[in-house]
């Protein structure tokens, strides 16, 4: 299971926003890399975490969890505000330090799969660095296509980040970070 976990730990990356008027980015978040190719690197995060009360952030910058150096990426899209979700392209994700190869594309949950009680892991930002729960916490409820679950663990900067079963596969992107209840959409 740590081999499965430090596998699926590589879709997870760090975000950070500058909005207008500040010099340096904010808190941020996560965002899960659904695709990636020599020329683009696509990841999902959740829309808040670049866009501050409405505003758009005015730079976004990704960071690999397993370090090296951040890189400009692009908000393609922003969807649909009860969906909470923004899209982010970063080019020549190779060139930029972040890493391609092999990533674990495949280990995705089925959308209907979480019930209540069972054991999740979380995956998200804490500080400068990617924060996963060695205990697992569990789900509480599961309402179409929103995972809630019971934790003490997430702080904010899990928002955009991954919600995994104990098989490792992918079950959701958080999308709210405020224990002792976090909730997750599901893939």
């Amino acid at each position: 299971a740590a081999d499965e976990a430090t596998e699926m730990q590589r879709l997870v990356v760090l975000v950070s926003a500058t909005f207008e008027g500040e010099s340096t980015p904010g808190a941020g978040g996560a965002g899960i890399v659904f695709a990636a190719t020599a020329e683009r690197m696509y990841i999902a995060t959740a829309a808040h975490v670049v866009r501050d009360m409405g505003r758009a952030a005015t730079a976004v910058e990704v960071q690999s969890s397993a370090g090296g150096p951040s890189v400009r990426a692009q908000v393609v899209q922003f969807d649909d505000k009860d969906l909470d979700l923004a899209v982010l392209v970063v080019d020549q994700p190779r060139k930029a330090g972040l890493g391609i190869d092999k990533l674990p594309f495949a280990r995705l949950a089925a959308a209907d799969s979480g019930r209540r009680g069972d054991p999740v892991f979380m995956a998200g930002r804490r500080g400068e660095r990617l924060s996963i729960n060695v205990t697992p916490d569990r789900v509480s409820t599961v309402s179409g296509s929103t995972i809630a679950f019971e934790t003490n663990f997430i702080v904010q900067g899990f928002s955009g980040g991954a919600l995994f079963n104990d098989r490792w596969m992918l079950l959701g992107m958080i999308v709210r970070d405020n224990p002792p209840e976090g909730e997750a959409r599901a893939m």
